[in-house]
């Protein structure tokens, strides 16, 4: 009897992966399956133990049909591994055989490389030796052309073909090229310095042909065509004779330039500087006529020697000016700068230089402009306002101040009489003030002092003359003189205009401290006097123009800063004399409002003096608040008309005077 098979339930965990993996709907499969609820779900009760024979024989017939499809699975994997096993084994035997395979074809490529390396040796020694036949022979030819080349340079140079000359020395000099590998053998370093030897007295036969034709015209000699083909020659053998010759031309065409305006000769002053620049125009368009179709244009000989005529004349004008400095005055030297600049504009318009092509016009003359309240304004009737001027180009031309800079270190004679021109005018505006001062009645409304309009129309004629001439030390100096008559406007015109009040005041120091303290002695110093009417206007008219000069000031700083170099911009500084103004400003404040309190003064003092403990009885009006009022009513009106067109000031009073009372 075959002995049973122990059972082993599987784990619970098993049980429930497996049922996951083929779920089923019977209840034995379940993994959480309970035998004694399975039974009592078959027999509930006793009456349905009747049926428990159909029920065994339907397990036993399903047990035996589970073993049936068991056995059946057993001897399918059975004949599965058999058939592995053998699709393994050929699968083995397969790769050996292709194993073999290869490395019989490996076999038969080497043999088959080894029989085509014999084949080809032959070969490549023939092409080795052809190619080294090819470059010997391309050599030689080289060399041959080489020689030859030489000689027929050395033809053509005495006959003075220099056409073919220019040419044939293009090509000889790609052959040396070609040669540069054999360098080292001495026949081709013979040949090479025996084509240099030539070259070298080519350009020294030229430039004797140069000198013997332009000296001597009158000679028989080469003829201009031949010596415009001869500057192709000098383009080709090298720089070196190019620019002997271009530097025996330009001293050759300002020889006569050099005797003519000698420093020591009359006609070499300043007030005949004009002459110099129309002997240059002249001499460049008969330059052009007679010889300028010879020279090649790249040679620009004319520029060239227009720049060499800018250099002697700088020199010699140098030289000039130092000796005789003592001659020298202001009107001289702004003409001639002023000729000077603008030759030297006509010079960068006419040629490229060296450097740019293309520039834009450096100096622009100011068109005629409509007087107005403040010349700084942002409007076309500002004088300071340049419309649209032309930029500096980024390559700056070579004949920018290539002459006019000599004349820097002598500007400042030019500054000097635009000072005594501003004195001449400080002494005018001092009595012009003095004469409105002196007047009884007011014959028409100012709201601006027509000098300080004057002032500043000058300093603006005087800046554009000077920047005209130089953005450089001169403007610095410039400043410096316009820095000392707005101290000067400020304390002999505007302070100086000002209503005299007690004892009198002495003589107003320059400075912003001078002022507050001259004013603050004159609050203290005496009983304070009532303003006229035309005081008061008179009061008004200052303050206004001082705040004009204020902003005025501050603008004119800004424009010195603009047309001076920007090396030195930072040594403007107008900050002092804009602080004088506003004091001043500030003064004409104090003035109108002491007169404001001391107008209502007598009604404050009987107010305080009254005994108000004996008013027995309250009217709707006081007669204090009436004079006060009435006082108030006649000074504020002639304030506000002559502060019309400044509101903040007039805001300023308005807001101080409440606290003063």
């Amino acid at each position: 009897m075959e002995k049973e098979t122990e059972w082993v339930a599987p784990s619970t965990s098993l049980s429930r992966a497996l049922f996951k993996i083929c779920p089923s709907d019977d209840p034995l499969d379940h993994p959480d399956f309970n035998e004694v609820d399975y039974i009592n779900k078959l027999f509930p009760n006793e009456q349905s133990l009747t049926s428990i024979d159909d029920i065994i024989n339907n397990v036993k017939s399903r047990i035996s049909n589970v073993d049936e499809e068991i056995r059946t699975s057993l001897h399918q994997q059975n004949a599965s591994a058999k058939e592995g096993q053998e699709a393994l084994i050929e699968s083995q035997r397969a790769i050996q055989q292709l194993f073999n395979k290869i490395k019989v074809i490996k076999s038969l490529a080497e043999e088959s490389e080894s029989n085509v390396c014999e084949i080809t040796r032959d070969i490549k020694q023939l092409d080795c030796a052809k190619r080294n036949l090819t470059s010997a022979i391309t050599t030689l030819n080289h060399l041959h052309m080489f020689v030859d080349g030489i000689e027929s340079l050395q033809h053509f140079a005495k006959k003075r073909q220099y056409s073919e000359t220019a040419n044939l020395i293009e090509g000889i000099s790609n052959v040396v090229l070609h040669l540069q590998t054999f360098k080292e053998v001495p026949h081709i370093q013979g040949f090479v310095t025996q084509f240099q030897s030539v070259q070298e007295s080519l350009g020294k036969q030229i430039l004797q042909d140069f000198k013997e034709s332009l000296e001597n015209p009158s000679r028989t000699g080469p003829s201009m065509n031949e010596l415009g083909q001869s500057c192709k020659v000098l383009d080709v053998i090298g720089h070196t004779y190019r620019n002997d010759l271009i530097k025996y031309i330009v001293q050759l065409q300002l020889a006569e330039y050099r005797h003519l305006y000698q420093p020591s000769e009359v006609t070499a002053w300043l007030d005949k500087i004009q002459n110099r620049y129309t002997w240059l125009i002249k001499h460049l368009i008969d330059f052009e006529k007679k010889l300028g179709s010879i020279f090649p244009s790249e040679w620009a000989l004319s520029e060239r020697i227009s720049l060499e005529f800018c250099d002697i004349t700088r020199e010699d004008l140098t030289i000039l000016m130092k000796r005789r400095s003592k001659d020298l005055d202001s009107q001289l030297l702004i003409d001639a700068v002023a000729k000077t600049i603008r030759f030297e504009s006509l010079l960068m318009k006419r040629f490229d230089g060296f450097t740019n092509k293309d520039l834009s016009r450096l100096n622009k003359e100011f068109k005629t402009q409509v007087k107005n309240l403040n010349p700084f304004e942002e409007e076309p009737t500002n004088p300071f306002q340049d419309e649209e001027e032309g930029k500096l180009p980024d390559d700056v031309s070579p004949f920018l101040q290539a002459i006019s800079c000599c004349f820097e270190s002598y500007l400042y004679i030019v500054v000097e009489t635009q000072d005594r021109h501003l004195s001449e005018l400080m002494e005018r505006f001092v009595a012009e003030s003095k004469a409105l001062s002196s007047q009884n009645e007011m014959t028409e409304y100012i709201p601006v002092l027509q000098s300080s309009m004057d002032l500043f129309q000058f300093y603006k004629k005087a800046l554009d003359q000077i920047s005209a001439l130089s953005t450089k030390e001169s403007i610095l100096l410039l400043a410096t003189v316009f820095q000392k008559y707005l101290r000067e406007y400020a304390g002999k015109v505007l302070q100086g205009s000002l209503p005299k009040f007690g004892a009198g005041l002495s003589s107003l120091p320059l400075t912003t401290s001078g002022i507050i303290q001259n004013f603050q002695i004159m609050l203290k110093e005496g009983d304070v006097s009532k303003l006229t009417k035309l005081e008061v206007s008179r009061t008004c008219c200052i303050l206004t123009t001082s705040e004009y000069c204020l902003e005025t000031s501050h603008q004119l700083e800004e424009k010195l800063k603009e047309k001076i170099d920007l090396n030195v911009a930072d040594k403007i500084c107008f900050s002092a004399e804009i602080d004088i103004f506003g004091s001043i400003i500030g003064n004409c404040i104090r003035i109108l409002i002491q007169d404001v309190e001391s107008s209502v003064d007598p009604a404050l003092q009987a107010m305080v003096k009254t005994n108000w403990s004996g008013v027995e009885a309250v009217g709707d009006t006081s007669a204090y608040v009436s004079a006060i009022v009435g006082h108030i009513r006649s000074k504020i009106p002639p304030i506000r008309d002559g502060l019309a067109t400044l509101n903040r000031i007039a805001q300023n009073i308005s807001s101080k005077l409440p606290v003063h009372l």
